[in-house]
C-alpha cells in the first residue's frame, strides 16, 4: 500500500484523537447513568468507538503512518 500523504496524516491523527476523546468520555460518563437503556446503549457506543479505533490502527499500520510522501 502506499505511504500517507502529509495532510492524510493529519486528518488521520485528527480522527484518532477525537475518537480516543469521545471513548474516554464515554467511559466516565457509564457508572453514573442509572437508566439500564441508556447504559446498554452506551455500551454498545463504546464498543463502537474501540472497534474504529482498532481500524484506523490497522490502517496506520497497514499503510505506515511514519512515511509521508512529498
Amino acid at each position: 500500500m502506499r505511504k500517507f500523504t502529509e495532510s492524510e496524516n493529519i486528518a488521520i491523527s485528527g480522527i484518532l484523537k477525537i475518537e480516543g476523546l469521545s471513548l474516554a468520555f464515554a467511559r466516565v460518563l457509564k457508572p453514573i447513568i442509572d437508566d439500564i437503556d441508556l447504559k446498554k446503549l452506551l455500551e454498545t457506543g463504546i464498543l463502537e468507538h474501540e472497534g474504529r479505533i482498532n481500524a484506523l490502527k490497522k490502517i496506520i499500520e497497514d499503510c505506515g503512518k511514519g512515511g509521508v510522501e512529498s
